[in-house]
């Protein structure tokens, strides 16, 4: 089985610019997923003892192969949630747990790392209280490799440096769908 990493072209890497320096371990499979096009694609799947081609996500899947190509050896990983939770969860009355409807929610799932844009949340965060105080981040940093833990450091030094300890909630840590499904509801 060969197990995809999330498809960018060689532009997309290049605006990262500091990113990529600050964030170089998460980013080099990105540099050969280019190099992965959709011929080579093809020519894997005709692979006789190849099982599986297995894709992180539909996007991604996408990417690499047409649409109209249709083969048992393609893969999808599920999504952690399905795409009816949401639906069932309102017919529940669960979403109303936790939501104040005097608050505006903001909220930021993934790993603490700024290729992901977590600077320009916390940053754009500290503008938006400035015109509405009652603005939360809830920020479900979710931490999967010791490694992250820098980065996470660094992430609250700048909620610190922003004076906005009152305003962001960090859940460090991996979470259960029910629980990610709880904060996504109540943002």
């Amino acid at each position: 089985a060969v197990v995809t990493s999330p498809r960018y072209s060689i532009g997309e890497l290049m605006c990262l610019g500091n990113d990529l320096v600050l964030n170089s371990n998460f980013v080099k499979q990105f540099f050969l997923s280019p190099l992965l096009t959709r011929k080579k694609v093809q020519q894997f799947l005709a692979i006789p003892n190849l099982k599986a081609l297995v894709f992180q996500c539909r996007g991604t899947l996408s990417r690499y192969v047409p649409n109209d190509i249709l083969n048992e050896k393609l893969f999808v990983i599920p999504p952690p949630l399905p795409d009816d939770f949401f639906r069932v969860l309102w017919k529940l009355k669960f979403a109303k747990e936790g939501r104040k409807d005097n608050c505006f929610k903001v909220l930021y799932f993934g790993p603490p790392i700024t290729i992901r844009g977590i600077d320009t949340v916390i940053d754009a965060m500290a503008e938006v209280v400035k015109r509405a105080d009652n603005a939360r981040l809830d920020i479900l940093s979710r931490i999967e490799y010791r490694n992250l833990l820098h980065h996470e450091r660094r992430m609250r030094d700048r909620i610190a440096s922003k004076g906005l300890a009152s305003k962001v909630n960090v859940v460090s840590g991996l979470l259960s769908p029910r629980e990610i499904a709880k904060h996504m509801l109540s943002s």
